[in-house]
């Protein structure tokens, strides 16, 4: 336990860092509103917050089932103007349109989220209602399209800033399965920004590498919990109950300290690289699973998937870098009247050296793609493509004039 004070500091500190918290007034506005569109944003320990009814629950579902294939669809275009928002889409969006508006202003004016926090209950931490806040993503994104088809620039620029700022309120959070499903927002915030129009601005955002920041504390924090665990008698149990926390609990006590120290090195030894990718990780011999010894048949319980959530962060960076740097030739563009010649070094991938974009140009549309196909595992989590052709920045189906 001494390592783990090395690397993150003492329990003291590490809560101190993570200080309690309560959801706040713009996050409990946000989840009342939620639930008169019909999906339940309320965290599970803030029982007093509204939820939806059960009639309100079903119509949100059938937006849900006639938006999905459409969503993914645009998330996944090349160029050129959005679908036609589907008739059940645009009925929902109609007919609810003052209380999504109301959470539109919530997330862009109305001041940072804040979400119950108390680190010190350990596994039994609050969390973010997570499925509600994939479920408010896909709502915001499925208006941007819909505004995007409208030709309302402002509109859909709006919604897709409401979703990064919902976004935004899971930033500091040590949680490895809140930060799993930020990557999932981010992901197709980038796909999003590829559709819109004069979206420069957004190019500071799309740094991939601070993401991977707050990735790693949450990987810390993931194993730093285990041993912090009381396994020993409990005054509220039942005497069977303490017998057998005096018996098991020394064991427990053993095969948590093992597996989180055993979860603690992984974490640190990749810290070593520069990138998380295969092409780096795999020449260095360094295996992602976190073997056990035999008798720590309990700690070979605690470990996530270390491989699938590197995947997903590799996977997001790499998105955002695609996204960046479309928004980057884009101006070229603009000021210079022809698509740029780029050199290998500005088309080498930041997040594996062992991939590469390819950029093709011709006459008034160009395309990038990564030099690998994305793997299997990779494609089930994200609902974009790699590659991506667009027409010149001031076209949108030929009918936006570039101001």
């Amino acid at each position: 336990m001494d390592r783990w004070v090395e690397t993150v500091g003492s329990p003291e500190e590490v809560l101190e860092r993570y200080p309690k918290k309560e959801t706040n007034d713009p996050a409990r506005e946000l989840v009342a509103t939620a639930a008169s569109l019909g999906f339940d944003l309320a965290p599970r320990d803030d029982e007093d917050l509204p939820r939806p009814t059960a009639e309100l629950k079903q119509r949100f579902k059938l937006f849900k089932r006639h938006s999905a294939r459409w969503l993914k669809a645009q998330l996944s275009r090349d160029d050129g103007p959005p679908d036609e928002t589907p008739a059940e889409v645009r009925e929902f969006l109609w007919e609810f349109r003052e209380p999504l508006d109301r959470i539109e202003e919530i997330l862009v004016t109305d001041g940072q989220l804040t979400w119950k926090q108390d680190i010190e209950r350990l596994w039994n931490a609050p969390q973010p209602n997570l499925l509600g806040q994939m479920d408010l993503h896909k709502l915001l994104l499925a208006d941007c399209f819909f505004q995007l088809e409208g030709l309302d620039i402002e509109g859909a620029e709006r919604a897709l800033e409401a979703s990064w700022q919902l976004n935004e309120s899971l930033a500091d959070d040590p949680n490895l399965i809140v930060q799993i499903i930020r990557l999932n927002g981010l992901r197709m915030q980038a796909a999003t920004v590829r559709q819109l129009p004069w979206l420069e601005h957004w190019i500071p955002r799309l740094d991939g590498r601070r993401y991977r920041e707050a990735f790693e504390r949450a990987l810390f924090h993931e194993g730093w919990v285990w041993p912090q665990v009381d396994f020993g008698p409990n005054p509220e149990q039942d005497l069977g109950a303490r017998v057998q926390s005096v018996i098991i609990g020394p064991y427990m006590e053993l095969a948590t300290a093992d597996a989180s120290e055993r979860w603690r090195r992984k974490i640190v030894r990749l810290q070593e690289f520069e990138t998380l990718c295969h092409a780096e990780i795999d020449p260095a011999g360094v295996r992602l699973d976190i073997p056990m010894p035999w008798w720590n048949r309990f700690g070979s319980l605690l470990p996530a998937n270390l491989e699938s959530a590197l995947e997903r962060l590799v996977l997001t960076q790499q998105q955002m870098e695609l996204t960046r740097k479309l928004l980057e030739i884009g101006v070229m563009r603009r000021e210079t009247g022809r698509w740029p010649d780029l050199d290998d070094a500005w088309l080498q991938s930041r997040f594996c050296r062992g991939d590469r974009w390819i950029y093709t140009r011709e006459g008034e549309t160009a395309s990038m793609k990564l030099s690998r196909e994305p793997e299997n595992l990779r494609e089930r989590h994200s609902p974009v493509t790699w590659s991506f052709s667009f027409k010149p920045p001031h076209v949108l189906d030929g009918l936006i004039a570039d101001p």
